[in-house]
């Protein structure tokens, strides 16, 4: 009678638990990728700016977000230009830069939401970087 490791079978508990994971650094990936993609910020009395979530303008971002905060509170209008994601330079006053950060942040917050919704399920969908799953990059602000 040959003998059988018990320690080496692969139940179909363990087998649906590798697939979920699998899905679930998918989904880590997917978030990812549409940070680096963007969207669209309608900023009010201005019009639309295309902004990207690359490392480097997430930091950007933050960076101008906190000069128009400062640039606000001096009381100062000295504008900003910002170069957008379609590579159009917008002139923006300290009020609507500011908008766009908050903008920026509220985008990451809606995508980040999805992805906790999607991994925080019972199963993660096999088609989980669909955009059903996903919110609209586009967002008055």
């Amino acid at each position: 009678m040959p003998n059988v490791d018990l320690s080496q079978l692969v139940t179909a508990a363990d087998k649906a638990a590798t697939v979920q994971a699998a899905r679930a650094a998918g989904v880590n990936a997917e978030r990812a990728r549409r940070l680096e993609v963007g969207g669209v910020l309608a900023i009010s009395g201005y019009g639309s700016v295309a902004v990207q979530g690359r490392d480097q303008d997430v930091a950007n971002m933050a960076n101008l977000g906190l000069a128009a905060q400062a640039r606000i509170a001096a009381m100062s209008s000295a504008p900003f230009q910002f170069r957008a994601a379609d590579n159009v330079v917008h002139v923006l006053t300290p009020e609507q830069m500011f908008a766009l950060w908050q903008g920026s942040l509220a985008l990451v917050e809606r995508v980040y939401a999805a992805s906790w919704t999607l991994k925080d399920g019972a199963s993660i969908p096999a088609d989980f970087a669909d955009d059903a799953h996903w919110p609209e990059m586009t967002l008055d602000v």
